[in-house]
């Protein structure tokens, strides 16, 4: 990698390696170390951004960037069995607490979790989900996010508030899995896009968030809009993407934009 800051240590990699083995790794074949997940040791980081529902038998794919929190909120009332106006017998203290990512996630089972007869189980007979986003925005949201402020840029070497043309070049020569924020979609998931067996988008999600929540739970998203961490980049395009940046991204994630149909263009 070309920056020293990059290059995972021993205790990183060996963590990567050590999720791996568990069985759900082994069977999907994450475990290899040809992955290009394994190479950055970027395993535990992933793993801890699926959640499985052993009830009602599905796995979800968490995506960084991608209305992460909203989905996981949605996700938890259903699995609750509750809907956004059962939250107001609560303090807005007691909600805030509730709605913790780390407290609902805890519903969940993580993949790592599973043993190898559930790993079998639900790679073979559960219900596969994700949602994903036009490569071109999600980057220029992470950029905006993590890089335009923040001490992110300077720990990863880049230096106070880079530009855009400046990360990508980044991306580009080695930084591609330095976060699971702008790491290509197809890398964050674990199973083959072809096999997955629902899709989502965030440019339809209300549409396609109650599509998924028939399909798991039988009953229309309790969908309740948490955007913490919006950045407006749906707007700011034009701002970034020029010739350069452009093919950049479209070479590093031509892997998302085959497999979720994104145009390779940014506008």
């Amino acid at each position: 990698m070309a920056e020293g800051t990059l290059k995972p240590t021993t205790s990183q990699r060996f963590k990567s390696l050590r999720y791996g083995l568990h069985p759900f790794y082994r069977r999907s074949g994450v475990y290899s170390l040809r992955h290009p997940v394994q190479r950055t040791a970027s395993l535990p980081s992933i793993d801890s951004r699926i959640v499985v529902s052993s009830e009602r038998k599905f796995i979800f794919v968490r995506v960084p960037k991608c209305a992460n929190t909203t989905l996981l909120t949605t996700l938890w009332l259903c699995e609750k069995g509750l809907g956004t106006e059962d939250l107001e017998r609560y303090s807005a203290d007691e909600r805030k607490q509730l709605l913790r990512k780390q407290t609902m996630r805890h519903v969940f089972l993580s993949p790592s979790d599973l043993s190898s007869s559930q790993a079998y189980e639900a790679l073979k007979s559960y219900k596969s989900c994700i949602f994903v986003r036009n490569p071109f925005t999600r980057l220029a949201s992470a950029y905006f996010y993590k890089i335009a402020k923040g001490r992110t840029a300077e720990r990863l070497g880049l230096g106070p508030k880079p530009s855009f043309l400046r990360f990508c070049e980044f991306l580009r020569d080695g930084g591609l899995h330095a976060d699971i924020h702008w790491m290509p979609q197809t890398h964050i998931c674990p199973i083959p896009p072809e096999r997955l067996h629902f899709v989502g988008r965030m440019e339809n999600l209300v549409e396609d968030l109650d599509a998924m929540t028939q399909m798991l739970y039988q009953r229309s998203a309790p969908l309740l809009s948490r955007q913490h961490h919006a950045t407006g980049a749906d707007s700011r395009l034009r701002d970034l993407y020029g010739p350069e940046e452009t093919e950049i991204v479209r070479n590093l994630y031509s892997d998302d934009f085959a497999a979720f149909g994104y145009s390779p263009e940014p506008f």
